[in-house]
């Protein structure tokens, strides 16, 4: 596994593989059975939670447009200020589209070369394959964008396809609701034009509720988190090529990814690059290595997942982890500074846990067997409605291996 490969990425960097696409056989098949419907015009909407792997996917599902498609393709990312600029979006995607075409004959191409000599008068510069137009011409290419992809496709005689991919839009849940406005006239002037054309959105799931009425229009596929046998196929694949894994440290590397696929790359590329400073996984830990994955964990899940109670009382447990170096040391509740609502909740996670394990828990520890790491995992996946009782056996399985190390 390299910084190159991880089934979400593609191997050695080209994304086609469909065997890097561990658990998203079903969503390949979903876009390519939609491509065989012979239509002029596609739209695919892909959402899910934070960090899920939508991007890539919409990176793999592009590469196989180029692959399969005659069509003139760009991908395009936005943060959050850019995707609420109009100008700028259609400015990104324009530049792009002109750059592949230029590329297409190694850079000798008439079609290209009659197309910017008629755009002249609205273009400032070309430097280093981007087209920069001019002030006055912006608010015109935002405002008739349908009319220029019509104009470019009478000139290339071939299908275009765009990516519109968003990204940092979620933390805040930011309001984009300058994009939908402009987004919802461009898809309908589109439907008026006869131009074939692959439209892929890429958005986060809480805000695609009001996309509007082109809603309807399009293909949603939502990416979601991954079983434990599809994360363990996943480390499977990624390390075969570079070394031996024993299957104990796979079943513990999907204990610790909870079918995350984010998570999950940071797993096991942090084990690969560690490998040769520890005897094992739990040396790797002990020097902050789990420390610095549960953080990450915390800052890639969602409020939607639990309460924003639940997730500030996830936020401190991280940070007490943190505190203390390792995370392996006996957890005390009053370290936490928690509000009362806070506390409150983390009785009731308390009352839970002394009901299923029929102990009684004392007001400064959480269970005399529980580290501030375990109690990490163990109150999440309470907040977030997971069984508990797996997540004990997970624990047990885990303290199990740890022993006979």
């Amino acid at each position: 596994m390299t910084s190159y490969y991880t089934p979400f990425n593609g191997r050695y960097g080209v994304a086609c593989d469909t065997r890097d696409f561990v658990g998203r056989e079903d969503l390949i098949s979903k876009f390519c059975d939609e491509l065989k419907n012979e239509k002029m015009k596609y739209y695919f909407l892909i959402t899910g939670q934070n960090r899920m792997g939508k991007s890539s996917f919409s990176n793999y599902f592009t590469e196989l447009v180029k692959n399969n498609f005659d069509y003139l393709c760009c991908s395009t990312t936005f943060n959050k200020i850019e995707i609420n600029n109009p100008e700028s979006i259609v400015c990104e995607i324009s530049s792009k589209l002109l750059n592949e075409l230029h590329h297409k004959n190694y850079g000798e191409n008439p079609i290209y070369t009659k197309i910017i000599e008629e755009l002249d008068d609205k273009i400032d510069e070309i430097h280093c394959g981007i087209t920069r137009f001019n002030q006055e011409f912006k608010p015109y290419l935002a405002e008739h964008f349908a009319e220029f992809l019509e104009y470019l496709y009478k000139n290339i005689n071939q299908g275009i396809y765009i990516e519109i991919d968003t990204i940092n839009i979620l933390e805040n849940l930011e309001d984009i609701s300058d994009f939908k406005e402009w987004f919802n006239k461009f898809i309908i002037k589109l439907e008026n034009s006869e131009i074939p054309i692959i439209i892929t959105l890429v958005l986060p799931k809480n805000v695609i509720a009001d996309l509007g009425d082109v809603y309807n229009l399009f293909t949603i596929v939502e990416v979601k988190r991954l079983s434990d046998g599809e994360v363990k196929q996943f480390f499977i694949n990624g390390f075969e090529y570079y070394m031996e894994v024993d299957d104990e440290t796979i079943d513990f590397l999907v204990d610790l990814s909870c079918g995350h696929p984010a998570v999950m790359n940071r797993c096991g590329l942090n084990y690969y690059h560690n490998r040769n400073k520890f005897d094992n996984i739990f040396d790797a830990m002990s020097e902050g290595y789990i420390d610095e994955r549960f953080l990450d964990l915390v800052k890639l899940d969602e409020t939607e997942f639990m309460n924003e109670t639940c997730f500030s009382i996830l936020n401190k447990i991280a940070e007490d982890c943190k505190n203390r170096f390792d995370g392996d040391y006996w957890f005390k509740k009053s370290d936490l500074n928690l509000t009362e609502a806070e506390k409150d909740l983390f009785d009731e996670y308390i009352n839970y846990l002394e009901s299923e394990n029929e102990i009684k828990y004392n007001d400064e520890k959480v269970a005399y067997e529980f580290t501030s790491t375990e109690v990490l995992i163990s109150f999440r996946i309470w907040a977030m409605g997971y069984d508990e009782k797996k997540v004990r056996e997970k624990i047990a399985r885990r303290k199990e291996f740890e022993k006979n190390m």
